[in-house]
C-alpha cells in the first residue's frame, strides 16, 4: 500500500492505492489516527488506486469517521472503486461517510459549492 499525503489550508488530502489489509493497516492507522488527532481539519480519502480493504482497514475508516465528528470536521471519501465500495456497503458503513465520484467532487464539497 501506497500513500501519498497533502496538506492544505483547508483539508487534508490522504491518496491511497494498493491494498489495505491487516498487513498495511497499521502503518496507516499510524498515519491518519495520529494526524487526525492531533490537527483539526476536514479530510479526503482519494481512493481511487485503492483495490482492496480488508476488516483491519475498515476499522481506520470508522476511527477516521468517529474523530471528525468530534472535532466537527468531515470525511470524504473520494473515487472510490466499486469492489471497495461494495466492502463498506456490505459492513454498513457508508452511512458515515460522504462519498464523492471523483477528487474535484469532494473538494466542492468541502466548499460548500456541492450537495453530497
Amino acid at each position: 500500500m501506497q500513500v501519498e499525503i497533502t496538506i492544505t489550508q483547508d483539508y487534508v488530502q490522504y491518496n491511497v492505492s494498493g491494498k489495505l489489509d491487516s498487513i498495511s493497516a497499521p502503518e496507516f492507522e499510524e498515519n491518519v489516527i495520529s494526524r487526525m488527532e492531533e490537527h483539526s481539519a476536514d479530510t479526503i480519502f482519494h481512493l481511487e488506486g485503492l483495490n482492496y480493504i480488508s476488516s483491519s482497514g475498515l476499522r481506520i475508516f470508522l476511527q477516521a469517521a468517529k474523530i471528525a465528528r468530534m472535532n466537527s470536521t468531515r470525511v470524504i471519501l473520494s473515487a472510490v472503486q466499486p469492489q471497495v465500495r461494495e466492502i463498506f456497503d456490505l459492513a454498513g458503513f457508508t452511512q458515515f461517510f460522504t462519498f464523492a465520484d471523483d477528487l474535484d467532487t469532494a473538494i466542492s464539497i468541502l466548499k460548500g459549492n456541492t450537495e453530497q
